[in-house]
């Protein structure tokens, strides 16, 4: 019995061990559950400031953009009315001091004075600048027709010049000629002369020496005998028609002061000097007689 009680005291006593050492490891788990409990709470506390950290930094984001963009809008707005403002007139610095009323103003002082000073000048800005961009346009207009004009004169001149150095080409030309027929047409009666052309004082006179044994310059026209100036005239009528272009040629009474060999000579002269004409027609009237003359293909006589 004694031995049944040692045990059951024993058996107590070692309960009671384990039991305090069961309180001693609930307490633990007491103190362990309230440390976890408390670091969850703290978790949870730092997640949501995280958390409220985050939505905090993306609003501020959010609102560093839109500040940005905003800026920039009111950049190039001010770009743009800077530009349109620099076309009236360039930036006007402002100073210190300077109130927007006392600008205004201002400004209206300013108006004020540009509206008496159009009404002196007769229109506004725009009216003045439209007006002398149409007189430079009239000024560019005239100044180009003047430059066309002169150069129009310079081209004229220029053609001018170089017909008077061709019509003197030809003077000399046509001179030449007609000096190298008359001396050839002389030439038929052995008479010797030359034709005096003086183009400047616009004078023509000849000389005749009708004896080919004389040496000389030969005889005026004024001292040769009523044939020999006749039979002279028509030598230079016939060396002058030869350099022209006239279709008719008409010549009236021409050797009412020949004898017969200088009319034969010179009838016979002026039929050739017609044949050779060609495309031109040859009219001679004379009150002599044409015995010496015959009609012929190209000759028509008319009595």
């Amino acid at each position: 019995m004694d031995k049944a009680k040692e045990i059951l005291r024993v058996c107590r006593e070692e309960m009671a061990a384990i039991d305090s050492e069961v309180d001693e490891i609930q307490a633990k788990i007491r103190k362990t559950e309230n440390k976890k409990m408390k670091s969850s709470e703290r978790r949870d506390a730092a997640l949501r400031n995280k958390n409220a950290a985050f939505a905090d930094l993306e609003d501020a984001r959010k609102t560093k953009e839109k500040g940005e963009k905003q800026r920039e809008d009111l950049a190039t707005t001010v770009g743009v009315w800077t530009a349109q403002a620099s076309k009236i007139h360039e930036r006007v610095a402002v100073e210190g001091g300077e109130t927007p009323k006392s600008i205004e103003r201002k400004l209206e002082k300013l108006n004020a004075d540009l509206q008496r000073w159009e009404t002196r000048l007769g229109g506004n800005r725009q009216e003045i600048a439209e007006a002398a961009a149409r007189k430079i346009r009239e000024y560019q207009k005239a100044k180009k027709q003047v430059a066309d004009v002169e150069r129009l004169a310079q081209l004229l001149k220029t053609t001018l010049v170089n017909r008077k150095e061709r019509w003197k080409l030809f003077q000399r030309a046509i001179t030449a000629r007609a000096r190298v027929q008359f001396m050839w047409m002389l030439s038929e009666r052995s008479f010797r002369g030359r034709l005096l052309a003086n183009h400047k004082e616009k004078k023509l006179d000849l000389v005749v020496e009708p004896d080919p044994t004389k040496v000389g310059k030969g005889r005026e026209a004024k001292t040769l005998s009523g044939g020999e100036k006749s039979f002279s005239t028509i030598c230079l009528l016939l060396s002058l028609w030869d350099a022209m272009g006239a279709p008719v040629r008409c010549l009236d009474e021409f050797d009412v002061f020949m004898d017969s060999v200088n009319r034969e000579v010179s009838m016979r002269k002026m039929i050739e000097a017609a044949r050779y004409s060609i495309g031109k027609q040859f009219v001679l009237i004379t009150p002599g007689s044409m015995g010496s003359v015959s009609s012929s293909h190209d000759v028509k006589i008319i009595k």
